[in-house]
């Protein structure tokens, strides 16, 4: 069984996934000389709906920079020196 996604939306165009027989082919809406595109509009013509875009994942928190680690572990060797547990 044939299957469409949105694959994403914007100013530029609305680009859809098909999946189904092995392949996904992705193809912008509205490519009047594309076959997938002619394709699609008979399967939404006959009353099909297609899934909506995958959402995106939550960002990832990338904890503290680089310069605030190494200022860090500048503190810790500091703090080492002054007691005298490094010499």
């Amino acid at each position: 069984m044939i299957r469409y996604r949105i694959a994403s939306e914007s100013e530029d165009g609305t680009s859809i996934q098909r999946f189904g027989d092995g392949i996904v082919v992705s193809f912008l809406a509205g490519s009047n000389g594309n076959r997938f595109w002619h394709e699609y509009e008979e399967w939404l013509a006959a009353g099909n709906v297609p899934e909506p875009p995958t959402p995106l994942p939550e960002p990832v928190d990338p904890g503290p920079s680089l310069a605030d680690r190494v200022e860090a572990a500048e503190t810790i060797i500091d703090l080492l020196l002054m007691e005298g547990a490094l010499s």
